[in-house]
């Protein structure tokens, strides 16, 4: 192999297996050209190539659809990554011998004219969707991921967002499945002038561009490692560099494979043979790694991931360099192969559909297999139209799209993408109309802190009336306000706030240095969390060290798994908490030796799964379970410190009823039931505190729900934007509330000392 910059023809490779990742068909690159001594590969049509995508989309499908089902599918993504970086490579090099003069505007326009049009009808489809149905809870998350979508930075977005990929799809971002997309274009982005460089800069060293090529893959895997921390796989799993490794193996394969000028016609019918069989059994071997391996799991992110893209590489290798294999004829069959050809669109839109096409809640087993195939089928459909409506006659430049130039066609592409970017964002978006009346109470609680006093307007007025409060304050009414900003507003105060090394513990508030100062520490879920501001502002009063040591999602009682309200067993779900808890409270009592814990998790009230048994919540037998794991919590933790019970708060009414109702209208006022699933487990509380003189139980609903009613709203603060989570405004409110309750049972927040 050698370089020359003599002229040579231009390859189109439009229409190639080669030539498509996501359908990439590029054109000549480079002044200067890689020439094989020998015949170079051909970009003819690999049937079998197609057919991998197809496996790779379906393992993804049935991880989103059926996920405990095939719990490592998720790495259909990985072999979509190795895949890329083994065809575009293929396909630089082959334009690079083909033709001087790299059309950088050319490439970039058929990456343009390939993934734009799709993305954009996904996007706007669900821009649409978000504004019309879409929860007003979820209103500003969906602009921003919208902008980042357009934008090839959504797995940025998530990673900022905290957003878990492992999460229950009912807590999931329609557009979450477009993290792997923005990986790949980044790399797409960055790739060509790298390989290029790396040709140019090596002269006659034809081995240089791969040792660039394995270093940075080196360097991507180590980072992988480096930075996975248990229980918090959103930074390691999103991350364009903990991610490029994958592409860059299939890159690496691809150059080796062109600059020797192996192809199979060129190999012995022995090697062949043990090419294709590799293949097959790399092709099982993917197989059992998603069927068996979790996302959440240290074995994935310390090699599992290396190891995915290995056998993905020997799959793509392997039926490469032998066609005839069994490996090669499996993955030919026609209708995957039909599948893999609109495959891009396939992925784009199976996630948005699984989750606006979903069973209804308590359906059989076979009922939610019913609806598994109708996502899949109306997948399908809506790819195919996709496909050949939308894609192929923009791609192939038919009527007024063959006019465009590269440059244009790029150019139009990044402003399609901005415009879109900015519309669709605001179109999502909660906007704030101007408030009706003078400035009112609502938007002056949301902009300013309370007073720091023994007592609030809020609990004064509930001390008076077991009524709730006027809201507004004054003469001034919400009919003087917008409701819409109101609940702008509350969802803009959310209170709580994870540490910046989630889950590890960390200090909130330390008046000084002295070891001798007295500490508080936070243990619970989200909804403990939540009780951060309030903390925090008695931390300032009584001149204690605050720690966070609260985990969103997580019980107290770690030995309890909690389930997703389907009830079935999403162990590896809640696997964070069960691995992770005991650390923190070890890691708390070393570092700080505690004078008082304050706790409190919603968690507690769901269903468990301890060993591998499903322990119903609100059973005889799930009180008892609860009550066990909570005792050895409190036991473990209170040799020389206190412990105090916050109860768990009825469910309330999200800002969500504003957008048909009054804060005072019924929507907005949710009853407190008799068989309210918090009070069992708040009796556990106390009876925990009966049996201890060091642990303590307090209750804030005769204040947030009094008469058995939970407003949205009192005195002008919203109290619970969610219906389960306090207001930053509402939790520092609480906050004298809480050191009275507290002192009343004989925890002086003054005197912790």
């Amino acid at each position: 192999m050698g370089f020359s910059c003599m002229p040579g023809v231009e390859a189109d490779g439009s229409g190639g297996a080669l030539a498509m990742t996501d359908g990439i068909s590029v054109a000549a690159i480079g002044s200067c050209r890689v020439m094989s001594s020998d015949s170079r590969p051909s970009l003819e049509y690999r049937p079998f190539l197609d057919g991998l995508r197809a496996l790779a989309v379906i393992l993804v499908f049935v991880f989103h659809a059926a996920g405990p089902a095939l719990p490592g599918g998720f790495i259909g993504v990985d072999v979509f990554f190795v895949l890329s970086g083994y065809l575009i490579t293929r396909v630089i090099l082959t334009q690079m011998d083909a033709r001087p003069g790299f059309g950088f505007a050319d490439f970039y326009a058929r990456r343009a004219r390939r993934l734009l049009p799709a993305m954009f009808l996904l996007v706007a489809a669900v821009a649409v969707r978000e504004a019309v149905w879409g929860s007003i809870l979820d209103a500003a998350t969906r602009a921003r991921e919208i902008v980042a979508t357009l934008l090839y930075v959504s797995n940025w977005n998530f990673i900022i967002q905290a957003d878990d990929y492992f999460a229950a799809a009912g807590e999931a971002s329609p557009l979450r499945h477009t993290w792997s997309l923005a990986v790949e274009e980044q790399f797409y982005i960055v790739f060509p002038v790298l390989i290029v460089g790396a040709v140019l800069v090596a002269r006659q060293r034809r081995w240089f561009p791969l040792f660039v090529l394995t270093t940075l893959a080196t360097v991507s895997f180590v980072l992988m490692v480096a930075l996975f921390e248990p229980g918090n796989v959103v930074r390691v799993y999103f991350g364009t560099d903990t991610r490029a490794f994958q592409l860059l193996i299939g890159a690496a394969a691809g150059y080796v494979l062109h600059v020797s000028g192996i192809n199979a016609a060129r190999l012995a019918a022995p090697l062949r043979s043990m090419l294709g069989w590799a293949a097959l059994a790399s092709l099982g071997l993917l197989v059992v790694l998603a069927a068996t391996m979790s996302g959440r799991s240290e074995v994935y992110f310390r090699g599992g991931a290396l190891i995915v893209a290995i056998a993905a590489i020997i799959v793509v290798v392997g039926t490469d360099l032998s066609p005839s294999s069994l490996a090669s004829r499996v993955l030919s069959w026609r209708p995957a192969v039909l599948l893999g050809v609109v495959s891009y669109g396939f992925y784009l839109w199976h996630w948005p559909i699984i989750l606006w096409v979903s069973a209804p809640e308590g359906a059989s087993f076979l009922e939610r297999r019913v609806v598994n195939g109708a996502q899949f089928a109306l997948t399908v459909l809506i790819s195919v139209g996709s496909y050949y409506l939308l894609e192929q006659p923009i791609r192939q430049r038919r009527g007024a799209f063959g006019v465009l130039s590269p440059r244009w066609s790029v150019a139009l592409g990044l402003a399609a993408s901005v415009f879109l970017a900015v519309a669709l964002g605001n179109a999502v978006a909660p906007q704030a109309a101007p408030v009706a009346a003078s400035p009112s109470e609502v938007e002056l609680l949301f902009t300013s802190e309370p007073e720091m006093s023994d007592r609030t307007p809020l609990l004064d007025q509930r001390d008076q009336s077991n009524e709730p409060g006027p809201v507004g304050g004054g003469e001034e009414s919400t009919e003087a306000l917008d409701l819409e900003q109101v609940a702008v507003a509350a969802l803009a105060d959310k209170s709580y706030e994870a540490c910046p090394e989630n889950p590890r513990p960390c200090v909130k508030y330390e008046p000084d240095a002295d070891p001798d100062t007295p500490t508080v520490v936070l243990l619970g879920d989200s909804t403990a969390q939540a009780y951060d501001p309030a903390l925090k502002l008695l931390a300032e009063r009584y001149e204690f060290r605050y720690v966070q040591a609260a985990v969103g999602g997580c019980p107290i009682s770690h030995r309890l798994l909690a389930t997703g309200v389907d009830g079935e067993l999403h162990k590896e779900s809640n696997f964070m908490c069960f691995e992770q808890i005991p650390l923190i409270y070890e890691e708390v009592e070393e570092r700080w030796d505690p004078d008082l814990y304050i706790a409190t998790s919603w968690n507690e009230t769901n269903s468990h799964v301890e060993g591998d048994v499903l322990v119903e919540s609100g059973t005889p037998e799930h009180y008892v379970a609860v009550q066990e794991a909570l005792d050895d919590v409190v036991s473990s933790l209170i040799d020389g410190s206190r412990f105090a019970f916050i109860h768990v708060l009825p469910p309330g009414p999200s800002v969500e009823c504003l957008e048909t109702d009054g804060p005072t209208e019924p929507r907005c006022q949710r009853p407190v039931t008799p068989d309210s699933g918090e009070k069992g487990y708040n009796a556990i509380f106390d009876l925990l505190a009966a049996e201890s003189p060091e642990v303590v139980s307090v209750r804030l609903d005769d204040v947030v729900c009094a008469d058995a009613v939970c407003p949205l709203m009192m005195d002008g603060i919203v109290i619970r934007y969610d219906g389960g989570h306090l207001t930053a405004t509402a939790s520092r409110a609480l906050g004298p509330v809480i050191a009275d309750r507290l002192r009343l049972v004989g925890i002086d927040l003054a005197d912790l000392g």
